[in-house]
């Protein structure tokens, strides 16, 4: 087997045998960048992180796009639009499947875990500053146009992740914290353009038997 790949709709895996090479565009409007990945690189995942958060851009990478040694969850690499100059953001952190850079684009707030931590980080564009801002199985992320706070998915603890996500805003530092859903699946927030509404993707938990 020379070459293959798997695209979930949002995240792709890829085999690679010596000699061959995979070519992904990335779009926002239009065909904004490539990235060449040859079988000598040690990339065999690409992850994309849309406004939903987990892949919900079904493929259109509108926030931060992630280049893994597998499939799954992975390093945090920042690249140009050309998909030149690659920087592995920081190598002791997992990537877990969202994020977003910050409206003045200083910082990514991504979902992950650093030594054993999970929650909601804030890391620099050169990998410096890690900083834990939402403990815990928190992802999706979504600024406030002013940049003043963030609206983020949350899965309280011992809930299953594919049946419970209450929706959680918080300040841009992730102080002031509080729950705004709860009780069923809520994920995808986004902020309306003028700030004053949030729209967000739900679905019922299932009765208990």
């Amino acid at each position: 087997l020379d070459k293959a790949y798997v695209n979930n709709g949002g995240d792709i895996a890829f085999h690679l045998a010596p000699g061959h090479e995979l070519r992904a565009g990335i779009f926002l409007a239009a065909l904004d960048g490539m990235v060449r990945l040859t079988a000598d690189r040690p990339v065999r995942g690409i992850a994309t992180s849309g406004w939903g958060g987990r892949s919900f851009s079904l493929g259109i990478a509108d926030s931060v796009t992630v280049l893994a040694a597998r499939g799954g969850g992975g390093q945090l690499w920042v690249s140009n639009a050309d998909g030149s100059s690659d920087v592995l953001l920081d190598p002791t952190f997992t990537w877990s499947g969202s994020g977003t850079w910050t409206p003045d684009g200083t910082s990514l707030l991504v979902a992950g875990s650093r030594g054993g931590t999970i929650g909601l980080w804030r890391i620099a564009p050169d990998g410096t500053g890690a900083t834990l801002v939402i403990p815990g199985e928190a992802y999706g992320p979504s600024f406030s146009p002013d940049g003043s706070r963030f609206v983020y998915s949350f899965v309280p603890a011992g809930a299953d992740d594919d049946v419970r996500a209450d929706l959680w805003i918080a300040n841009a530092d992730g102080t002031g914290r509080h729950r705004l859903t709860t009780g069923g699946f809520d994920v995808g927030a986004d902020w309306t353009p003028d700030g004053t509404r949030i729209t967000y993707r739900h679905r019922r938990q299932p009765p208990l038997d």
